[in-house]
């Protein structure tokens, strides 16, 4: 999340990436578990999938995948 604050203005951050919630991290299938609720991960997969992408290889985390529950 903090590397994707300093993309967004405030307001765009606290409305759609706060709410996420870190659950686990997988390495041996290389996927990040995330949560948050159906209307927001829609949101985040349709604009802003590039900034996250963006985001995981700036912390070394290239090639993982999010999986959402």
């Amino acid at each position: 999340l903090e590397d994707v604050s300093k993309h967004l203005n405030h307001h765009v951050f606290e409305s759609w990436f706060r709410p996420i919630r870190f659950e686990r991290i997988d390495p041996a299938n290389r996927s990040l578990h995330l949560s948050a609720s159906q209307f927001t991960v829609s949101w985040i997969e349709q604009y802003y999938s590039g900034l996250i992408k963006q985001s995981l290889e700036a912390r070394g985390l290239g090639g993982y995948r999010i999986e959402w529950e």
